[in-house]
């Protein structure tokens, strides 16, 4: 169904209202097409799965799909051995439908690529590369296909460099978790090693190459952009991130209406439910590989998955009426990680914690804003504002003087506005001169001016315009 959805790239809201209006007033194979269109256009599993149930349940497509998203929601709540089961046959199903044209080998790959989460096998985004390298020459212009393909080209190139560190196999980390964990080495001795790893690998060239066809061809869809971005920023290429900008600015249209929808269900709490379900899901496989990793040898492991629990632990304090409970046992997950491993440098992180945990001591209605703007921008806010009530109240917690003390080991490349406010706020001289240095990189200001252009979103222009105003204060 790649070529149906392709259509729709850039036109979300209006691809949904057009097709649930043929769905109602049609029949037969009509309406059938247009309940797989609304199933794809669906942004929760829940929602995909009632239009596929709305559709032919002889239809070989639809029976694959409905076995993704089963195997999806086991996943979701950390069954990884059902998991593996239903992407299993989910792949096999997409493998063997009637049209094995681009659209079926497109299919198969992505339940095949989710099989990594569920086994550890690189050998499943391997054959997944293979197959999306086949739906590409059978449909040279597809940027969902392109897009597909860039995602288990760019795992198996973190995978490749963390492969020395990290008992990859057991860990089973996804793209996202790849992502924090290359952000925390990133910070540290471990950088120049990671990012050689990465600079000499065909996986990610093949994949920044990809990224940048799925941009052309599909040039109102973020995700492209948001790839290409994510590796300028990486191997800090101030050039390539200004590129990235004047191609969103040159884009006719963005499509950002699911993000939008998103962060308003996430504001407004409709997904809190789901969320949980996702986080939960998270912490039972998170608890299940800290079981496997007993081994002396493993700290650099266990370290990485406390670290990402922490995470979950994070998102739970916003879910919660006790967030201070969460946040705390994020605070001792973070330490353990840290003694597990050193060299993840996760100072910075122990820092955000604590700024959140002393804000949400602030009380109840602190949660909500934590929500809209986050811990910087909240406490950026309330620094700005020097008649706060809160403000002194927020001085004379100690979790903000260890956030300090956290920071003041920290490596500089981890310094960001969060080290500004809370060296502004406790009079720390040395830990504002090290930020300011920070700040000044030359990366960082076309970095946060296209964010801001790309999703359009108040909290990333509001973060451009504190950037802004804390680079003004240094002069």
């Amino acid at each position: 169904m790649t070529d149906s959805l392709a259509v729709v790239l850039g036109q979300h809201s209006r691809a949904n209202e057009v097709a649930q209006g043929v769905f109602d007033q049609s029949k037969d194979e009509v309406k059938n097409r247009a309940a797989i269109l609304l199933s794809l256009l669906a942004d929760t599993l829940e929602d995909q799965e009632k239009w596929l149930m709305a559709a032919d349940q002889s239809s070989s497509y639809v029976k694959s799909s409905l076995t993704e998203v089963q195997a999806s929601k086991a996943f979701r709540a950390g069954d990884l051995t059902l998991a593996d089961e239903k992407f299993q046959r989910a792949y096999e199903l997409y493998a063997n439908e009637p049209d094995k044209g681009a659209s079926g080998a497109n299919n198969a790959a992505v339940a095949l690529s989710a099989r990594y989460g569920c086994t550890g096998d690189p050998h499943h985004l391997i054959h997944a590369v293979e197959l999306l390298e086949k739906a590409r020459r059978l449909a040279p212009t597809d940027a969902v296909i392109l897009q597909n393909l860039e995602r288990p080209l760019s795992h198996l190139a973190e995978l490749d460099a963390l492969r020395s560190w990290l008992n990859t196999p057991v860990l089973k980390l996804s793209a996202d978790e790849l992502e924090s964990v290359i952000g925390w080495l990133d910070a540290g001795e471990s950088r120049d090693a990671v990012l050689t790893a990465l600079r000499q690998s065909s996986y990610l060239r093949r994949a920044r190459d990809v990224a940048r066809q799925a941009r052309v061809l599909g040039p109102s869809w973020q995700e492209p952009y948001y790839s290409e971005l994510r590796w300028a920023t990486i191997f800090e290429d101030a050039e390539g991130i200004t590129a990235v900008k004047q191609q969103v600015q040159a884009a006719e249209r963005i499509d950002r209406e699911a993000a939008k929808r998103q962060r308003e269900h996430w504001i407004s709490g409709v997904d809190d439910a789901r969320t949980r379900l996702r986080v939960e899901g998270a912490i039972v496989r998170y608890t299940a590989t800290l079981a496997k990793l007993e081994a002396a040898n493993a700290g650099p492991s266990r370290a990485v998955i406390r670290a990402l629990w922490a995470d979950q632990e994070d998102s739970l304090s916003l879910l919660d009426s006790d967030g201070a409970a969460h946040a705390e046992k994020a605070l001792v997950l973070l330490r353990q990680a840290q003694q597990d491993w050193p060299a993840l440098k996760l100072q910075a992180e122990l820092a955000s914690q604590l700024a959140r945990l002393a804000l949400l001591r602030l009380g109840p209605s602190t949660q909500a804003e934590l929500r809209r703007a986050g811990s910087t921008l909240s406490l950026w806010r309330r620094m700005r504002d020097s008649n706060s009530a809160e403000l002194a109240k927020l001085k004379a917690q100690p979790e903000l003087l260890e956030a300090a003390k956290a920071l003041s080991t920290a490596p500089d490349r981890s310094l960001s506005p969060l080290s500004f406010v809370l060296g502004t706020l406790l009079g720390n001289q040395e830990l504002l001169d090290r930020t300011r240095r920070q700040l000044a990189r030359p990366e960082l200001i076309p970095l946060l001016e296209t964010e801001s252009l790309l999703s359009e979103d108040e909290v990333d222009r509001a973060r451009l315009e504190m950037v802004r105003a804390m680079l003004q204060a240094t002069n």
